[in-house]
Order: structure tokens, then C-alpha cells, then sequence
């Protein structure tokens, strides 16, 4: 269903978190990998895939 494919803007905006944030988690291997892309230069997620995934919020040098 295409109403279950998000793209960088609307993930950012579903967990409330910067575009280049989730970019970034996604670079790293902290978020899930596309699962495919609308266009060649517009990738998307499952809301599936997202399901189980959080984005962390814990500082990242382990000072909470």
C-alpha cells in the first residue's frame, strides 16, 4: 500500500526528529536501510519496517 511508504521527511516528522538526524542514524546503522525508493534520489520505508525501531535519545558520550 503506498500510503505505508514514508520518506525521510515524514519518518522525521512521525518520531519528532530533524530530516539530517534520521539521515544520519540511517548512515550510521542506527535505523533500518530503505526498503526501496519512489524515484532514484528518494528513498522510503515501510511503516512495517519502522515499527519495532526507535530512534535513541540518549547522549551519545553515556552522560544521561
Amino acid at each position: 500500500m503506498k500510503d505505508d511508504r514514508l520518506t525521510v521527511m515524514q519518518v522525521a516528522q512521525l518520531y519528532n526528529i530533524k530530516p539530517a538526524t534520521f539521515r544520519a542514524y540511517v548512515k550510521r546503522g542506527q535505523a533500518p536501510k530503505p526498503d526501496g525508493q519512489h524515484d532514484k534520489r528518494t528513498p522510503y520505508w515501510l511503516r512495517s519496517t519502522l515499527e519495532e525501531w526507535r530512534p535513541t535519545t540518549a547522549d551519545p558520550l553515556g552522560k544521561e
